[in-house]
């Protein structure tokens, strides 16, 4: 335990300090990214010579060819800057990413678990990372003067991209996706939200860049939508931060932006990247994005996606830059939600080999109709029932033949496959002996009096009782099997008369429908002796009901 501390405050130490470090070093880092692009102007003051001095003769000719589109008796044309930079700016904005490779069709079984992995929330399900669905990436690039890099994490929900371009144009993008199923027709809003970090710049002249949020569902390309976000923050500050957030999360030395987003695709933790980007967040270095959007979802697999998009372009007088970083935090789709944990109504003991009668019931969120398998605990299990109108009662029942202390687990799946259990514990075993009975009354008293006595058992198993009562040694009384029994825990009543004075003793025993007996239940009752007077003896054997009033309003004791 010492070590894991001494660990854990050594970490916490290097992360302390790591950041310490990278802010310190921002204002460095900073003035070096203004001396490249002090530079890189220096380029466009200079076109024509820094062309005409390139090795790669390739890149040489199509800058050329290039030069000369935009260039108008001896002097570059700033309208025909800004028209073929803007030309490039559409061509990568009309570009869509092309998900194919990332929606091959799983088994149901595996997306049935994948489903599953939601937290229900009111009529929505709520899925965060991991995500469990691949995610989308994609970039393009002109190659002529620009460069591109994406990257995406299911794990973490991290997307990142990031473009630039002096001549042509970079776009990239990454998404997260969510696969769902609907068994009917039914309208399905989704919110998705993300938190983003980012930036852009632009210098000289014919150069545009900008950031999105995208989204998209089912047929990806058909329902595509991006919608720009301009980001608040200083190009160069945030481009540190964001390599420096990497860096930490990583615990790696990266130099530039663009190994930054290829890095961020490799972070696996999901509470590690939402801390990171919650600490920019409180230095207002990032904010939530969210993206809303419905449609109607016939019967069968949905997909949709959620994420960034960064897009450049440019004409040989200026440079553009944008870079977009974020955590899909998460997606919910409201319209499907799992049916309530079932309700289970029965015993929770019975015997091997009688029937266990059991109902069953649950309600759905959104309505949908329900239908339960029932997993026994003893190895054997239902088959899926039909489905049934949501909150109505399902019967079954089971025979067990084992003696077992069983887990009975009824699953309920409505039809957009959205599932929730419960469980109960159902103890089978062999019948089981009633308690032995308790005898209530009077412990003492007169002879040839009738005094009332209560007589109460409970069978363990609640099976109807028989009671079987002797009275000392003055007889007894019995219910055969063809009496009706009585129920388990009632009580009953019984009247005996003492003719003889002295100690007796009241046995009772209870045998249950099965033929299981309990132990003998005792009750000592002594009837008292009198003085011996021959006179009350007299009067006993020749008025006993005389004797009988007398006994009745005096108290004595009888000695024969």
């Amino acid at each position: 335990m010492k070590l894991k501390i001494v660990l854990a405050f050594a970490i916490s130490l290097l992360l302390v300090s790591n950041i310490f470090v990278g802010a310190s070093t921002i204002k460095t880092e900073v003035n070096l990214l203004e001396e490249k692009s002090k530079a890189e102007k220096a380029i466009f003051d200079d076109i024509e010579g820094y062309i005409e001095n390139l090795e790669d003769e390739g890149l040489k000719e199509q800058l050329q060819e290039l030069l000369s589109e935009i260039t108008v008796d001896g002097q570059i044309s700033t309208d025909e800057v800004t028209e073929i930079a803007k030309e490039f700016y559409n061509i990568a904005k009309s570009k869509i990413g092309d998900p194919c490779n990332s929606c091959e069709t799983q088994n149901n079984l595996d997306k049935i678990t994948m489903l599953n992995l939601g937290v229900q929330q009111g009529t929505s399900t709520v899925f965060e990372p991991p995500y469990t669905s691949d995610c989308l990436k994609w970039g393009d690039k002109t190659e002529i003067w620009d460069d591109e890099a994406h990257s995406c994490n299911a794990n973490s929900g991290a997307v990142g991209t990031f473009t630039e371009a002096i001549a042509g144009y970079g776009v990239s993008e990454a998404m997260q996706r969510v696969d769902f199923y609907v068994g009917e027709t039914k309208e399905i809003s989704v919110n998705g939200e993300i938190l983003r970090s980012g930036g852009k710049s632009i210098f000289g002249m014919g150069a545009f860049a900008g950031t999105y949020k995208t989204r998209s569902y089912d047929d990806f390309q058909k329902n595509y939508k991006m919608i720009e976000v301009d980001p608040p923050w200083d190009w160069l500050e945030i481009t540190i931060k964001i390599i420096t957030l990497v860096s930490l999360l990583k615990y790696v030395t990266i130099g530039t932006l663009r190994e930054a987003i290829i890095w961020l695709g490799r972070v696996n933790g999901a509470v590690a990247l939402l801390d990171g980007f919650l600490g920019m967040i409180e230095n207002n270095d990032a904010e939530y994005l969210n993206i809303k959007f419905s449609f109607t979802a016939e019967p069968g697999w949905h997909s949709v996606w959620v994420g960034l998009r960064s897009q450049s372009s440019g004409c040989l007088t200026g440079k553009a830059n944008s870079t977009s970083i974020g955590q899909v935090t998460n997606i919910v789709i409201d319209g499907i939600a799992a049916p309530d944990p079932p309700t289970i109504n029965g015993p929770s003991s019975g015997k091997i080999g009688e029937t266990a009668e059991f109902s069953i019931s649950s309600s759905d969120p959104n309505g949908d109709k329900i239908m339960y398998k029932i997993d026994w605990g003893d190895g054997f299990s239902t088959e899926w029932t039909n489905y049934l109108e949501s909150g109505k009662t399902l019967s079954k029942s089971h025979t067990y033949t084992k003696e077992k202390t069983c887990t009975i687990t009824v699953t309920a799946e409505d039809t957009d496959m959205m599932q929730s259990k419960t469980t109960m514990t159902f103890d089978a075993h062999e019948n089981r002996a009633p308690d032995k009975p308790s005898i209530s009354g009077p412990t003492n008293g007169k002879i040839d009096v009738e005094y009332e006595y209560s007589i109460v058992a409970t069978d363990p198993d609640g099976d109807g009782l028989r009671y079987y009562i002797i009275w000392g040694d003055e007889g007894s009384e019995g219910e055969g099997p063809g009496s009706n029994p009585h129920p388990s825990g009632k009580e009953i009543t019984r009247h005996n008369t003492w003719n003889n004075v002295g100690t007796q003793t009241i046995k009772v025993k209870a045998t249950d429908v099965d033929g299981a007996e309990s132990e003998w239940g005792t009750l000592q009752v002594t009837m008292p002796k009198a003085k011996s007077l021959l006179i009350l003896t007299l009067i006993k054997e020749r008025m006993p009901w005389l004797f009988r009033l007398i006994n009745s309003i005096s108290s004595f004791e009888y000695i024969d």
